[in-house]
């Protein structure tokens, strides 16, 4: 078995996570990560624990950090043991973090108001009634095009839209919404 440092692992490891595809965004951020936990334990990758990996999980970062820090680990050590640099996976051991659903937040009318008045770009004004009045999120309005909107439909559908339809809107609203988009 050969013995790595940090910084061969991580090359290693960065190396095989952009040949899976992972977005580079992804990959920084796992370098972060790791490099955060190599200098908290002063050992190789090879010789980290799970007490190692708890102690990391136990600084003062919201939980859904932390969530995301476990599940960089068990990909990180996973990797580890299956590419023969460890024999053992700390993180395998890692309990579930338990994150508290998060309440929405949605806008006022004065707020959505404010939005619209606020000399935006009528696309952009668009959006934000998109995200205010149908509930779409960012990325879902990010993909709409005026094409893919259903002038008579009574519904809505966001989900990977090859065609989307507007709720509960008139043929009129719905041709305005299509010429805005």
């Amino acid at each position: 078995m050969t013995t790595l440092t940090w910084d061969e692992a991580l090359i290693a490891f960065e190396f095989s996570q952009r040949a899976q595809g992972h977005a580079e965004r992804t990959i920084t951020n796992y370098r972060y990560m790791l490099k955060r936990l190599a200098s908290q334990t002063g050992r190789g990758p090879a010789e980290t624990t799970v007490t190692d990996l708890r102690t990391m999980l136990n600084l003062p970062i919201a939980r859904s950090s932390k969530q995301v820090y476990r599940a960089c680990y068990q990909v990180f050590f996973k990797w580890l043991v299956r590419e023969e640099y460890a024999s053992i996976d700390p993180a395998s051991r890692l309990d579930k973090i338990r994150v508290p659903r998060k309440l929405p937040r949605p806008l006022s009318p004065e707020q959505v108001q404010a939005l619209l008045e606020s000399g935006a770009y009528r696309k952009t004004r668009t959006m934000i009634l998109l995200g205010a009045v149908q509930g779409l999120r960012v990325s879902e309005i990010a993909r709409i095009r005026g094409e893919m909107i259903d002038l008579v439909a009574t519904h809505f559908a966001a989900q990977k839209p090859l065609q989307m339809t507007v709720a509960n809107r008139s043929a009129e609203r719905g041709r305005e919404l299509a010429q805005r988009l």
